[in-house]
């Protein structure tokens, strides 16, 4: 079993820590810890066989923090779709339009000025009412 990189990494734990193998993870704004690990055959099978894993966890001696194992990404990370570039996004990174749309952060930064000027011009015609 091995840590692996997916979409949503955002920092790596132990990267200058020879001791350790580098752990690509994603981490929230909450402290939550996301990591995603791929099996290989031969474990896969030994699962299939015993339906049991066993997970090892350093506390130095300090407190144990609540765990949770998935298969499903969106039970541990909220995604939601850009609206823009449909792109399946961590909710934490994303900005939020007054229509309730989410975008991305690259939509979002492409998307502002042209949301910007769409509204001044609504303004200066007189179709809707300046927000206070």
């Amino acid at each position: 079993m091995k840590p692996i990189q997916f979409n949503q990494v955002n920092t790596v734990f132990g990267a200058d820590q020879p001791e350790y193998q580098p752990l690509p993870a994603h981490k929230s704004t909450e402290g939550d810890v996301t990591t995603c690990w791929e099996l290989t055959d031969e474990e896969i099978e030994v699962i299939k066989n015993t339906k049991k894993i066993f997970i090892s966890l350093k506390t130095f001696n300090q407190p144990i923090q609540p765990m949770y194992a998935s298969t499903d990404i969106n039970e541990v990370i909220c995604l939601v779709g850009c609206e823009s570039c449909e792109k399946e996004t961590d909710v934490e990174i994303m900005s939020q339009d007054d229509d309730s749309n989410w975008f991305c952060h690259e939509c979002w930064k492409e998307l502002t000025p042209v949301m910007k000027a769409e509204y001044d011009e609504l303004v200066k015609n007189g179709e809707i009412d300046a927000k206070e």
